[in-house]
């Protein structure tokens, strides 16, 4: 999908398949769902414009060659979830000058920042220095090849910072700061959009966000779910709606949901004729039972 400039994975997908975006070169921008949980492997390689991606907290695995050749990616940030870093997860990434690994990192793959060229800090949060395997048990030094980090700054937790300077590639960098936990830099927050209102008047649906400039997204449940993509939606019937909002480098909001009632007056008939046949029976009870759950 080479002219795929943009995407956003709404909230409810727990998994991406691998090399679900490879090669899209025009890819700038991601906004991953927070029930994601692993970044599968491939699932950005050679995605060359792309600039940011927020990995959300859900994420515990950054797979094999996930962002492999991401030239345009300068700096990302590895959530304290992810508990491992695959085979060449960010090697190519030419224009990486500065990452976090998260203080929940046990493993880092082989080859898994190889040719970041203008790498120049790394802040690791791990007080147990990660373990480099290559996932057959193999262990080796070369997750840094070609990377240039004896001109670059690792930077540690004090405590920790003896033991990065006694093992391989840790000892390699340029220089190895101790920082207390409080100097480290704060994760980035990146906006989340307001949860949108929902509104009902004269048959018609409206919704509404204080984030400037979203989409919406929603859901109406009657007989059968549809999606919606528009700020208004014409209705008759009676309906569960969800709706949320979403906009380009922000998270996705929270989900809103309303049940709507439209058309609905005071009478016996349409308080029992749920089903709106002419006749209260037993259908009508069920349906009432339904909407009372």
């Amino acid at each position: 999908c080479t002219s795929l400039s943009s995407i956003t994975i709404p909230h409810n997908v727990t998994a991406i398949g691998d090399s679900a975006f490879v090669r899209c070169t025009r890819l700038a921008s991601v906004n991953i769902g927070s029930s994601v949980k692993a970044i599968a492997n491939g699932t950005f390689r050679d995605c060359t414009a792309l600039t940011s991606v927020p990995i959300p907290s859900s994420v515990t695995t950054i797979g094999e060659e996930a962002f492999q050749n991401c030239r345009s990616l300068t700096s990302v940030w590895i959530p304290n979830s992810v508990t491992s870093i695959e085979n060449c997860a960010f090697s190519g990434c030419s224009r990486l000058s500065s990452f976090t690994l998260g203080s929940g990192l046990a493993s880092i793959g082989w080859k898994a920042f190889s040719s970041c060229k203008e790498l120049a800090d790394v802040y690791c949060w791990a007080e147990k220095v990660p373990e480099m395997t290559d996932g057959w048990g193999n262990i080796f030094t070369n997750a840094f090849e070609d990377s240039y980090i004896q001109y670059a700054t690792l930077h540690v937790p004090a405590a920790s910072a003896e033991a990065y300077r006694a093992v391989e590639p840790w000892k390699s960098f340029g220089h190895i700061v101790s920082l207390s936990g409080e100097e480290l830099p704060p994760a980035p927050d990146p906006d989340k959009c307001a949860t949108p209102t929902i509104s009902f008047a004269d048959g018609e649906l409206t919704f509404s966000c204080e984030t400037d400039g979203v989409e919406f997204v929603a859901e109406v449940k009657a007989d059968e779910a549809r999606q919606y993509f528009e700020s208004k939606v014409k209705l008759d019937g009676k309906y569960i709606v969800s709706v949320y909002a979403m906009k380009d480098g922000y998270l996705n909001s929270d989900v809103a949901t309303a049940i709507i009632y439209p058309g609905q007056n005071p009478s016996v008939q349409t308080i029992y004729d749920v089903n709106r046949d002419g006749i209260v029976d037993v259908a009508d009870i069920a349906a009432i039972i339904a909407v009372m759950a």
